[in-house]
């Protein structure tokens, strides 16, 4: 299945998300891979794409202190 991760960065957190990143990973699930990303031109709201073979929200979890995420399933056929 695909997901799209939609997230907007808290009160302007990039740097401190930024930082969680480099230090920890994103912490996707083992069977998970990104097959897209993309951002808005101001930085502050951006997309992941990811495959998996289910949706296992708990990695994103990790990220609840700078960022608002929604996942949405999609159907591609």
């Amino acid at each position: 299945m695909i997901f799209l991760h939609h997230y907007l960065f808290k009160d302007f957190k990039r740097r401190e998300t930024v930082l969680q990143s480099l230090e920890k990973g994103i912490g996707l699930p083992e069977r998970a891979r990104i097959i897209g990303t993309g951002k808005t031109s101001d930085g502050i709201r951006g997309f992941l794409i990811v495959e998996a073979d289910k949706l296992d929200d708990s990695w994103a979890l990790q990220w609840w202190n700078v960022l608002d995420m929604e996942i949405t399933p999609l159907y591609v056929g």
